[in-house]
């Protein structure tokens, strides 16, 4: 929350959510205050962040902003506990809470399921495919795919508009549970959760020829279990049909069980309230 009383949800990912989420949930009753860079901007509960592999964050650090907010936090203590407590920053509608978290399936039971389209699975997460581009030239305004370089001038053949090709994050990769795996794709944002690199510097590694950071990243994901909501979709190629997958959200699962933990950026001046899932969803 910040002096104009806005809240905002941050999420934590992979080591952070290990690490420094550590730290902040073993202070949360105080609502800490945290200085954090390098963060990804989401337009879900109306504008969120959520943390990077370039993520840096301090907890309590010893700078002026932070007594600046500290001063803040104690004579507005009242108010910030009860904004938490209201939850009224979790009325954006997400689809992602469409699907009650009781309705978890097994791998198994979404490859043998064709009577619904979207499922929500709890699966570790690996990259297997070293040899794709992380990204792809996108129209700037609907991200329909187009075959053109970069910044190139075009009308959009799917929304119309007169736009520019931009780089737009995408990742083929398995997750698996104990009944199976799958091969999933994941665009944008979710990209981005899973590697820590925007679509800009995965086409200047793929246009200098340097190797992407696949060991790096898989070794982040290791151990990490994750809450995905995926689509089933039919895909036809020639007489044959066959299905793909696609991540529409996702939540790394340890921060199911760290609801209600109020923060504070010194950077944005902000009070974060990181929380994922209202009661009852």
């Amino acid at each position: 929350m910040n002096q104009e009383q806005s809240i905002v949800i941050l999420t934590l990912w992979n080591n952070v959510a290990e690490s420094e989420g550590g730290v902040i949930d073993e202070n949360d009753e105080d609502f800490p205050i945290i200085r954090a860079s390098g963060l990804a901007v989401s337009p879900h509960y109306g504008g969120s962040l959520g943390s990077t592999l370039s993520t840096v964050i301090l907890v309590n650090p010893q700078i002026p902003e932070a007594e600046n907010l500290k001063n803040w936090r104690q004579k507005n203590l009242k108010l910030i506990t009860e904004a938490v407590s209201a939850k009224d920053h979790f009325t954006h509608s997400d689809s992602f809470l469409d699907v009650p978290t009781n309705k978890i399936c097994a791998i198994a039971d979404v490859v043998a399921d064709n009577r619904v389209d979207k499922f929500l699975v709890r699966v570790q997460a690996m990259v297997t495919d070293p040899d794709q581009k992380f990204f792809y030239m996108s129209c700037e305004k609907c991200f329909s795919g187009v075959d053109a370089d970069f910044d190139y001038p075009y009308t959009c053949t799917s929304c119309k508009e007169f736009t520019h090709a931009k780089p737009r994050e995408k990742i083929l990769f398995s997750i698996f549970d104990g009944s199976g795996s799958l091969d999933v794709t994941a665009f944008g944002k979710h990209s981005t959760e899973l590697t820590g690199m925007s679509a800009s510097t995965c086409m200047e590694l793929y246009n200098e020829g340097a190797p992407f950071p696949l060991e790096s990243i898989n070794q982040s994901l290791s151990g990490q279990h994750y809450i995905m909501k995926i689509r089933k979709m039919e895909r036809y190629m020639g007489d044959s049909m066959h299905h793909q997958y696609v991540v529409l959200n996702m939540l790394l699962h340890k921060a199911m069980d760290n609801l209600g933990c109020s923060t504070a950026i010194t950077d944005a001046t902000l009070s974060v309230s990181k929380e994922l899932f209202p009661p009852g969803t």
